[in-house]
């Protein structure tokens, strides 16, 4: 059951990042300029340094109004007889979660302005995901609380230092393209 959870899970991030990617083709094609990719990339920095801060403070918070949606849809899905439907229908709705990580990876899905790439790059996000949801909840119980902390720090800082580099990145491109004006 596993794999059609993931499954499920797999396809509905890249269905995902392919949607994300082409409205960003959409919208930054009209609005090009260098200003608006500096203000997109600092935008993404900020939310990522945002959910590096709150990682290391030890998590995000829920939010109430999707919870009720997606509790009644959940309730839906654990009601299907089939165990393999079950999962592969649980795996469809957990890209519906109100997950910071991931609605910051579809803004990224959403810059590479294209369906193609933003479907590669939501693919990516979730089978980097893979180990997340089956080893680190196993091995953070086996952890004290003081490793879990670490493990926090560490992830986000991770988060920070994307940011930082998304930021220089940017600056350096804007940079680049005023000296060759």
């Amino acid at each position: 059951r596993a794999w059609h959870y993931h499954a499920g899970r797999l396809f509905a991030y890249v269905a995902r990042g392919a949607a994300a990617g082409a409205l960003g083709e959409s919208l930054l094609e009209r609005i090009q300029t260098p200003a608006f990719a500096l203000a997109a990339g600092l935008v993404f920095a900020l939310t990522l340094t945002a959910i590096g801060v709150s990682t290391i403070r030890g998590g995000l918070g829920r939010h109430g109004l999707a919870f009720k949606f997606l509790n009644r849809a959940w309730a839906h899905a654990f009601r299907l007889k089939d165990a393999r439907v079950r999962s592969l229908a649980l795996g469809l709705l957990t890209p519906l979660l109100p997950c910071a990580w991931l609605y910051t990876f579809l803004a990224g899905a959403a810059l590479t302005e294209s369906a193609l790439w933003g479907a590669a790059f939501m693919g990516a996000f979730g089978a980097g995901t893979l180990p997340a949801f089956g080893l680190l909840p196993a091995a953070r119980k086996l952890l004290s609380p003081v490793a879990g902390r670490r493990l926090n720090l560490v992830a986000g800082s991770l988060f920070i230092a994307v940011a930082i580099a998304i930021v220089v990145m940017r600056v350096a491109s804007l940079y680049q393209q005023a000296s060759c004006h």
